[in-house]
């Protein structure tokens, strides 16, 4: 959570908060919760005492939060680019929001948009739930480094900036330069 419209709103915020501990109650399992700074800026402002089954950890860098996104059951989110990782890993999105800017994750079956309050919350991780990640996301197939890797040689790119291919896997390194505008 780290949307203003979700945490610059102590009701807001709080009813969050109680959503994800009934999702938490209800299945019996621990909510991990990286506390942005500007949600745990909230929370202090407001004096919200986070439920004890919330597991508050520091912000994750993006392989940290990507393998804990891999490792969920589902997602439970304000976060555009975890409803777009969620949908590629197959993992459901509740999203805590009234409205996405991500509505091909909701009609693929792969995120459902719950609102902020916490009974619509775990309604909508119950939804979600019951649904197979049979999706097919529409974020393309997974071969961009390749085709990048042969765009470069096209254009005849000096070695050092194309990367290398090793074990199936494309490591691609661009060393940064800055332009005369700055």
């Amino acid at each position: 959570m780290h949307r203003a419209e979700n945490v610059d709103d102590k009701e807001v915020l709080e009813g969050i908060l109680k959503g994800l501990k009934l999702v938490s109650e209800y299945y019996r399992k621990k909510i991990v919760m990286p506390l942005m700074p500007r949600t745990k800026k909230r929370v202090r402002e407001y004096r919200i005492k986070i439920p004890k089954n919330i597991l508050t950890i520091e912000p994750q860098g993006f392989l940290e939060f990507l393998k804990l996104q891999m490792d969920a059951i589902a997602l439970l989110s304000d976060s555009g680019t975890a409803q777009e990782e969620g949908c590629i890993l197959k993992i459901p999105c509740v999203v805590t929001r009234i409205s996405t800017e991500r509505p091909e994750t909701v009609e693929l079956g792969s995120s459902i948009v719950a609102g902020t309050k916490s009974e619509d919350i775990l309604k909508a991780a119950q939804l979600i739930l019951e649904r197979k990640p049979n999706w097919k996301h529409p974020y393309g197939d997974g071969k961009a480094a390749r085709k990048i890797v042969k765009i470069l040689g096209e254009y005849n790119v000096p070695d050092m900036m194309k990367g290398e291919i090793s074990n199936s896997r494309i490591k691609l390194c661009f060393s940064p330069f800055l332009t005369e505008s700055g």
